[in-house]
């Protein structure tokens, strides 16, 4: 019986779901300057009406009240009063109607001001008694578009924030956009014989996955934290954890030092083994402060299948995105059952185009640590339990943030 009471490994698809629930980060008010790759929390709105005042659709007289109008130099607020207007003019609260000089008269009074008439609709003639079209000639404040109208949506997200969105937010009169940060990750990776650079020395094994991990955790959209490295030492392991500044912690390799920093930290249990060949082994909790401890096999194939099993779902959650449904493809060659014929596989395939058809050929294994097919494959076929024959449908994981067309 596993650590959190399982009777038996869970099914790979249970524990990608129960990976993909995890609780979105919570959302932040985030300055311009710092909200650049983050993901929109809020859609950004318009701040201002547009236009955000009266505006002069045509040049002439904007004029207040009825006529006739005594022409100012400047515009007044006084009833019965007008002045001279260019389009795209800001227009004082109150006008009535910008009125063109086609359709108006002006004349001297005995007191050396003008006045001005509006010309009769029928007769063309200047008339005292004539009025002006409320609205006529003026572009009302709003009328193009509200304030709190959505300039981009946050939804279906993650919509994340580009510079242009930016420039966009800032002409709108933002300051700040509410969002989600990207999760950050932290990899320690376990093992004493293992070493960091060149070529392995007898005794010793490169290190595969130090930067392997991060990479595709930045692929995701997450902002990954260098490696750390840790001897087979639960202590030691128990502090890195406790010590890590991030919302993911992956250790990779010797999975019963995590165990026991898991235990003595008092994290709940969320996965203790999955149904999958190979890299079942894995095992997911969450600390008391809400991190997500991940803990991976240190055989590197191993340790890739459950990068892609839980990793992958759980920055998906935290960024507050709904899991993609999973492209298909025909398999165009049989897959070799797993040793344990409930277990479901990954299997590095080959994507071909045909017909308007997508089939995948499995990548033929070998090179350094059996990673020769992973690092030639542009998929990752999920052959369930009973499928893997010829001509059987298969869905695909990408191998990052690229996406695959479903065929």
């Amino acid at each position: 019986m596993s650590a959190i009471g399982q009777t038996a490994a869970l099914p790979w698809a249970q524990a990608r779901h129960i990976a993909a629930n995890a609780d979105p980060l919570a959302p932040v008010l985030a300055r311009l300057d710092e909200a650049a790759g983050h993901a929109l929390a809020e859609p950004i709105r318009r701040m201002l009406d547009d236009p955000a005042t009266d505006l002069a659709a045509q040049s002439g007289y904007a004029v207040r009240g009825k006529g006739p109008w005594a022409l100012e130099q400047e515009a007044t607020r006084q009833p019965g009063h007008c002045h001279l207007v260019r389009v795209g003019d800001l227009l004082e609260a109150g006008t009535v109607a910008v009125l063109t000089m086609e359709q108006t008269e002006s004349e001297r009074t005995r007191s050396g001001g003008v006045r001005v008439l509006a010309r009769d609709a029928l007769t063309g003639l200047p008339d005292s008694s004539a009025r002006a079209t409320p609205d006529e000639g003026i572009i009302r404040k709003g009328s193009w578009a509200s304030a709190g109208e959505i300039l981009v949506p946050a939804e279906p997200g993650p919509v994340t924030v580009t510079a242009t969105m930016l420039a966009l937010a800032a002409a709108a009169g933002h300051d700040a956009l509410t969002v989600i940060r990207p999760p950050t990750v932290s990899t320690i990776v376990i093992g004493n014989a293992l070493q960091g650079s060149g070529v392995p020395r007898p005794g010793r094994v490169r290190e595969a996955l130090g930067e392997a991990i991060p990479a595709y955790a930045m692929q995701l959209g997450a902002r990954a934290l260098p490696s750390l490295r840790s001897l087979d030492d639960e202590r030691e392991v128990r502090g890195l954890v406790e010590d890590a500044n991030a919302d993911i912690i992956i250790t990779v390799g010797a999975l019963a030092d995590t165990r026991g920093a898991v235990a003595d930290l008092a994290a709940r249990w969320l996965i203790d083994g999955v149904a999958v060949s190979p890299g079942g082994a894995m095992v997911m909790a969450r600390l008391t402060d809400d991190r997500i401890l991940i803990g991976l096999p240190g055989e590197p194939v191993a340790a890739l299948v459950g990068m892609l099993t839980l990793l992958g779902p759980v920055i998906t959650a935290l960024r507050g995105s709904e899991p993609a449904p999973l492209a298909t493809a025909i398999l165009s060659t049989a897959v070799p059952p797993p040793p344990n014929g409930t277990d479901t596989s990954l299997v590095p395939v080959a994507l071909v185009p045909l017909e308007g058809r997508t089939f995948a050929t499995p990548v033929p294994a070998g090179g350094p640590a059996q990673l020769l097919s992973w690092a030639n494959a542009n998929a990752i076929a999920v052959v369930a339990p009973g499928v893997g024959y010829r001509d059987d449908v298969i869905e695909l994981l990408a191998l990052g943030a690229s996406v695959i067309t479903a065929g």
